[in-house]
């Protein structure tokens, strides 16, 4: 049986572009997260898609704007009927900000889900030093990063608790039948005690978490005052800057 020919140079070289390539491209990553935060796929199913029409309204560069899309469509995401006019097709429609599984909200640059994304060009600093990379990526450690950006700190909460059915799916996981008492540590805005509360209404529920700097309310915990109704004892700021929020059995 005769031995396969050695491979010459070219071939190895693409060989080994076609295995490394789609694990280190960073440009259609990005280029899918800026079109989630520009809000393209809502943009498009509302408007006429047109290039220059989308570049006003999202406050982009047109050429700019045009190439990224072109990149994307290539890579399967939204189509392009014709020159200069794109439409959302089944892989753009998962970045509509109506869609159940909030990937637009993840991946949004302007909010937490995109920002901690970027977190991972500290990587090679985690490695190094085995410490968390958002400092060195952002100038302040993580909690504290929050607690002086308020509207990153409502993104991060927003993202936490987005995605009904993965917080559905979660709660579902625990057997509240026997306990009488449950504590959600770090549990954010509260969606996961609402799941817990909606099944298991004689639990006594206590949440949690940082105040982010400042004083917290009801209005802070609107689906969770929804669910436990008038049943809430009361929300309090300890002095060491934690809120606690304390819900009764009905």
């Amino acid at each position: 049986m005769a031995e396969a020919a050695p491979e010459n140079e070219g071939d190895e070289v693409v060989r080994a572009w076609r295995t490394l390539a789609p694990l280190m491209d960073l440009v259609t990553p990005m280029a899918l997260r800026a079109a989630a935060t520009l809000r393209l796929a809502d943009l498009i199913a509302d408007g006429s898609g047109r290039i220059d029409d989308l570049a006003r309204q999202s406050a982009a560069d047109q050429d700019a704007l045009g190439r990224m899309l072109r990149h994307l469509v290539c890579h399967g995401v939204f189509t392009e009927p014709e020159p200069g006019r794109f439409d959302v097709n089944a892989a753009a429609e998962l970045l509509r900000s109506g869609h159940p599984a909030g990937l637009r909200l993840g991946l949004d640059l302007d909010g937490f889900g995109g920002t901690m994304d970027l977190a991972f060009t500290g990587l090679l600093h985690t490695v190094r030093t085995g410490e968390p990379a958002w400092e060195t990526v952002f100038g302040k450690p993580f909690w504290p990063y929050l607690a002086a950006h308020p509207e990153m700190a409502a993104s991060f909460d927003a993202v936490m608790s987005s995605a009904d059915a993965f917080v559905t799916d979660a709660a579902g996981g625990y057997d509240g039948s026997t306990a009488r008492q449950v504590a959600d540590v770090g549990g954010g805005t509260g969606a996961f005690l609402v799941e817990l509360l909606e099944a298991h209404p004689d639990l006594r529920a206590t949440l949690i978490d940082l105040a982010g700097g400042r004083e917290r309310g009801l209005d802070d915990y609107t689906d969770l005052a929804s669910a436990a109704g008038p049943h809430i004892a009361g929300v309090h700021t300890t002095p060491l800057g934690h809120v606690v929020l304390d819900c009764v059995p009905r």
